[in-house]
C-alpha cells in the first residue's frame, strides 16, 4: 500500500498496465479482423488506420473533458475508461470474429467502406483508449504548468513502455501458451485491475480531493502558435508511420519473417519511443534550450535513419565481420541458431530501430515542456494536439501502403520523406527559433545529401537479399510486398530461388523442386474428374503445374496475395529460356487472382472438386489460417460431393487437425487429402493418366516423369485414422504457428 500514498507515482503505474492491455488487444484484433477483411498489406493498413482514429477522437474528446471536471472526476472518468475497454475485450470474440467474420454477410465493395466498418467497430475501445491519457493527466495537480507537462511526458512514457511490454509478450509467450482468446481475458484482468488501482488511488485521497477547488472552465483559444504545433504533430505522425512501414518492410525481409516477428520489432519500437519520452521529461533548459534540442531531435531521426541505411548497405558488402549476416539474408531457409537470434532479433533491428524512435519519443515530451504554459488548458492541448498526430498517421500509413511502395518502391519513397522533412524542417526552424544559424542549415544539407546517396531500389534490395555479383537478381515490389527470384548458374542452367517478402518458397526450374509439383500432380491423378481445382499460392507454379497434368479441367482459381509474382516468375523465365512459366500462365483455364484464398473462398459460392494450398511453412505469420480447423472446415463446405481437400503434411497436428474435420483422410509424408467419401482408384488407371499427363502442353516440357513421381509416393500412401482429437490447431489458437510443442 506504500505506492498508493503517493497518488502521482501509483497512476503512473497503472497506466503500465493500460499500455500492456492496449497493444496486447492490437495485435489479437488485428488477427482476427484479417479473416474478415483478408490478409494484405492494404488490409492491415486499413485496420490499423482505424485503431489510430478511434484513438484520435478519443484524445479529443478526453482533452475536452479533462479540462471540464476536477481531478476527482478525472480519475473517475479513467476508471470508467477501463472498464468500458474491458467489457469490450470480453466482447471481442464474438463481434470480432463471431459476428463479423463468420456470421456477417457484410462484404464491403471498396477499400472505403471497408475501412468504415473498422472504425465503427473499434470505434468504442479505441477511443476510450486515447480519451485516457488528457484525463489522467489532470487526475493530479502539480504546483506549475511546467511540472504538469513533465508529468504528461512521464504519462506517456510509462504506457508507451507497457505497450512495448504487451506487444513483446503477447507475440512471443501469451498467445503460444493460452491462444488468442484467452490472451484477450488477460488483457481484460489488467484493465479491470487499473480500474481498481484508480479507486485506491481515488480511496486514498478521499479528504484532499473533496476540498479541491473546482476550476473555472477557460475556452481553449487556437492561437497561431497552437495551430503551428497542431501542423508540427500531424507531420510527426505522418513521417513516424511512413518510417515504421519502411522499417518494418526492410526487417521482415532481412529476418525471413515468421510468426513473432512483428510483435517483437513493434517491441524494440515503442522501447525506444518509451525511452526517449523518459529522458526528454526530465530535461530543463529556458524555452529557446528547449526549442533548439527539439529541431535536433527531428533532424536527428532523418539524419540516423538515412545514416543507418547506408552504413548497413554499404557493410553487408565490404565488412568481413558481416559475412555471417549476409549469408543468412542470402539463405533459403532461416535458422534459429543462438547467434543468427542474437543478430536478427536483437542486434539488427536495435540499431535501425533505437536511435530514431528514441528521438521521437524525446521529440513529444520536449513539445510538451514548449507549448504547455497554461494549467486550464493541459488536458484539451493534449487531446487536440495527439488528435493531430494521428490525422497525419493516418494519411502516412496510406500514402506508403497505398502510393509509396505500389508507385515508387521503399528507397525512392524514404527519399521523397527526406526531402520532404528538410522542407518541414526549415519552416519548422523558422516558426520555432527565427534565427539564423549555421549548423542548423548544415544538418538539413547534409539530409538531402544523404537521401540523394542512397542507391536505387535495384540496388538496395540486391544487397539486403544477402548476394553477391555473380548472382541473378529479379525482383518486384508493390503494395503487397516483395518477390525475388535470386538465380544461380548450376549445371548450364539458371536455377531460380523464389523468395517472398525475405523467405525462399520454392525452385526453379520444376525439376529442381519436384515436391511441389508432386503435391498438386497426385491428388489431381487420383480424383476421377477434377473440372474445377482452387489453388491457395502461386509460388514458382510447382503446385499450379501439378494441377494442370488432366485435359479433363475446365478451370482452375490459383489465389495469390503477392500482386506481382506473377511478374517475377516471367522475368526469370525470359532470362533462363524456361518456355513453360509463361506458358502455365497463359493456360486459357487459369484463373489469377491476387488475393487472400481463404478469403476468396469464404466470400464466394463456387464449389470445387479439389481445393489445395501451396506448401505454406507452420511458422510463417498468419500460417494458422490455413491450417485450423475452421479452414478445413470452409473447404469441406466448397467442396462438390466426392471433392479432395488437400494440405502438406507440415506437422503431426496438421493431419490430427484435418481428422477432426474429415472422415477420411489419405497420405504420406509429403500430402494429405481430406474426403467426405472413401477415395477409391484403380492403380492401372491413375497409371493411365499419369502416361497420358506427360504428353500434355505443359508436362512435355519438363524432364519429370509424372508415372515415376506417383509410384514413388505411392509406396508410402496410406489411410490415416481417426482418433481422440485433443491436439488441433484452430484460428483461436493455432499452435504449429507459434511453434508450441
Amino acid at each position: 500500500m506504500t505506492l498508493l500514498k503517493n497518488p502521482r507515482n501509483s497512476l503512473l503505474f497503472i497506466y503500465f498496465g493500460s499500455g500492456f492491455a492496449a497493444l496486447l488487444y492490437q495485435i489479437i484484433w488485428q488477427r482476427w479482423l484479417v479473416f474478415y477483411t483478408g490478409m494484405s498489406t492494404m488490409s492491415v493498413s486499413l485496420i490499423v488506420s482505424a485503431f489510430m482514429a478511434g484513438l484520435g477522437l478519443g484524445y479529443l474528446g478526453g482533452g475536452w473533458v479533462a479540462d471540464r471536471n476536477s481531478q476527482k472526476q478525472n480519475l473517475q472518468y479513467f476508471m470508467m475508461a477501463e472498464v468500458g475497454i474491458a467489457l469490450f475485450a470480453l466482447c471481442s470474440k464474438f463481434f470480432l470474429y463471431d459476428l463479423l467474420y463468420q456470421e456477417s454477410g457484410i462484404q464491403s465493395s471498396s477499400l472505403l467502406q471497408t475501412y468504415f466498418l473498422l472504425f465503427l467497430v473499434l470505434l468504442i475501445p479505441t477511443s476510450l483508449m486515447g480519451f485516457s491519457l488528457p484525463v489522467l493527466s489532470k487526475a493530479v495537480q502539480w504546483g506549475n504548468v511546467l511540472e504538469q507537462a513533465r508529468y504528461v511526458g512521464r504519462l506517456y512514457f510509462v504506457n508507451t513502455l507497457g505497450a512495448a511490454f504487451g506487444a513483446f509478450l503477447t507475440g512471443a509467450w501469451l498467445i503460444k501458451y493460452l491462444g488468442f482468446a484467452d490472451s484477450v481475458w488477460v488483457g481484460a484482468i489488467i484493465n479491470l485491475g487499473c480500474a481498481l488501482g484508480g479507486y485506491f488511488v481515488l480511496r486514498g485521497q478521499a479528504t484532499e480531493l473533496e476540498q479541491e477547488k473546482r476550476t473555472l472552465w477557460v475556452p481553449m483559444k487556437f492561437t497561431p502558435q497552437l495551430i503551428g504545433w497542431a501542423g508540427q504533430f500531424a507531420w510527426s505522425g505522418f513521417a513516424a508511420i511512413s518510417l515504421e512501414l519502411i522499417w518494418f518492410r526492410i526487417l521482415e525481409l532481412m529476418v525471413k519473417s515468421v510468426s513473432i516477428t512483428f510483435a517483437l520489432l513493434l517491441g524494440i519500437y515503442l522501447g525506444g519511443l518509451a525511452i526517449g519520452t523518459y529522458v526528454g521529461a526530465g530535461w530543463k533548459g529556458e524555452s529557446e534550450q528547449l526549442k533548439r534540442r527539439f529541431w535536433w531531435s527531428q533532424a536527428g531521426i532523418y539524419i540516423y535513419t538515412v545514416a543507418s541505411l547506408l552504413l548497413l548497405w554499404y557493410s553487408l558488402q565490404h565488412v568481413s565481420l558481416l559475412e555471417p549476416l549476409r549469408a543468412y539474408l542470402e539463405r533459403y531457409e532461416p535458422t534459429w541458431s543462438v547467434q543468427s537470434r542474437l543478430m536478427i532479433y536483437g542486434i539488427l533491428p536495435t540499431f535501425l530501430l533505437l536511435i530514431p524512435t528514441f528521438l521521437m519519443g524525446l521529440s513529444f515530451s520536449l513539445s510538451q515542456l514548449i507549448l504547455q504554459d497554461s494549467t486550464d488548458e493541459v488536458g484539451r492541448r493534449i487531446g487536440f494536439l495527439q488528435f493531430s498526430n494521428i490525422v497525419g498517421s493516418t494519411l502516412g500509413a496510406w500514402w506508403v501502403a497505398f502510393t509509396g511502395f505500389e508507385v515508387f518502391g521503399t528507397i525512392t519513397t524514404l527519399k521523397l520523406l527526406m526531402i520532404f522533412g528538410v522542407i518541414y524542417l526549415a519552416i519548422l526552424f523558422k516558426y520555432l527559433i527565427q534565427k539564423k544559424a549555421r549548423f542548423e542549415f548544415v544538418a538539413g544539407f547534409c539530409i538531402v545529401l544523404l537521401s540523394f546517396t542512397l542507391p536505387k531500389n535495384e540496388s538496395f534490395w540486391r544487397i539486403i537479399n544477402g548476394l553477391k555479383q555473380d548472382a541473378t537478381f529479379f525482383f518486384d515490389e508493390d503494395a503487397t510486398g516483395l518477390s525475388v527470384i535470386k538465380a544461380y548458374s548450376q549445371n548450364g542452367h539458371l536455377e531460380g530461388w523464389v523468395f517472398a517478402n525475405g523467405v525462399g518458397q520454392s525452385l526453379l526450374p520444376f525439376e529442381a523442386d519436384p515436391a511441389h509439383v508432386a503435391l498438386g500432380l497426385l491428388p489431381t491423378l487420383l480424383h476421377p474428374n477434377p473440372q474445377h481445382i482452387a489453388v491457395i499460392g502461386l509460388g514458382s507454379g510447382g503446385t499450379l503445374l501439378g494441377v494442370s497434368s488432366r485435359s479433363e479441367t475446365q478451370l482452375i482459381d490459383c489465389f495469390e496475395l503477392m500482386a506481382n509474382q506473377g511478374k517475377v516468375l516471367t522475368q526469370y523465365a525470359k532470362t533462363a529460356g524456361l518456355d513453360l512459366v509463361p506458358s502455365l500462365l497463359s493456360n486459357p483455364s487459369l484463373k489469377l487472382h491476387w488475393r487472400d484464398g481463404r478469403y476468396a473462398l469464404h466470400t464466394q459460392s463456387r464449389k470445387y472438386d479439389i481445393i489445395e494450398a501451396d506448401a505454406l511453412r507452420p511458422l510463417s505469420a498468419y500460417a494458422g489460417n490455413l491450417y485450423s480447423k475452421e479452414y478445413f472446415e470452409l473447404l469441406k463446405s466448397k467442396l462438390k460431393e466426392g471433392g479432395f481437400a488437400v494440405t502438406w503434411h507440415a506437422t503431426e497436428r496438421t493431419r490430427f487437425t484435418m481428422l477432426s474435420v474429415f472422415p477420411y483422410v489419405y497420405g504420406n509424408e509429403l500430402v494429405l487429402i481430406g474426403s467426405e467419401k472413401p477415395i477409391k482408384f484403380d492403380e492401372k488407371m491413375v497409371i493411365a493418366r499419369a502416361v497420358a499427363t506427360k504428353s500434355n502442353p505443359y508436362f512435355s516440357k519438363t524432364p519429370l516423369e509424372p508415372v515415376q513421381i506417383f509410384k514413388d509416393h505411392l509406396q508410402r500412401f496410406k489411410t490415416f485414422q481417426r482418433t481422440a482429437f485433443l491436439d488441433i490447431n484452430s484460428d483461436l489458437f493455432p499452435k504449429d504457428e507459434f511453434n508450441l510443442q
